[in-house]
């Protein structure tokens, strides 16, 4: 919608940014701690792959690369608009700190938003959505689960989930 943005956490190379934001003129921002380049194949540093590739599809001046994590960046965090779209791509290696990264995502939603939770097959990730929907059981509601097979899935890599929130 107008006056809202696009928001990521766990950017990686921005492909998936990159997506959200073509065909539309919305503005995107991404926070990521460059902490996948374990998975990158080269040694190149992923941020500055990201904004190669950012480049290379004429979106400079609508993106902005935050280099932190969450939920250290929640506090400091200053966006332009409210955000419409939030996709979580982040630390999902505990319930809690997958719960960090949505619930510090919250106050910055606009009045109705999607929450796009990547990796949705993992189960501190089903953990943490189901705790998020507790915690707001009168605004946010889960309108799509698409469990993969396995890991690497070649249509929503590992599950993918989407919430609806209506403030």
């Amino acid at each position: 919608a107008p006056n809202e943005c696009y928001l990521e956490v766990g950017t990686w190379r921005g492909a998936t940014l990159i997506g959200a934001l073509l065909g539309n003129d919305a503005y995107g921002v991404a926070i990521d701690d460059d902490s996948m380049n374990d998975h990158d194949g080269d040694d190149r540093r992923s941020s500055d792959v990201w904004r190669e590739n950012i480049a290379q599809f004429g979106m400079m001046n609508r993106t902005e690369y935050v280099d932190c994590a969450v939920p250290q960046i929640w506090s400091e965090l200053g966006l332009r608009t409210s955000v419409g779209v939030y996709l979580f791509d982040g630390d999902k290696s505990t319930e809690d700190a997958a719960y960090a990264g949505l619930v510090g995502a919250m106050p910055f939603l606009a009045d109705e938003a999607l929450i796009v939770i990547d990796d949705a097959n993992e189960i501190a990730i089903r953990l943490a959505a189901h705790r998020l929907e507790r915690a707001y059981p009168d605004q946010l509601v889960k309108i799509l689960d698409i469990p993969t097979p396995g890991n690497c899935w070649p249509c929503f890599w590992n599950g993918v989930m989407v919430l609806a929130w209506r403030r």
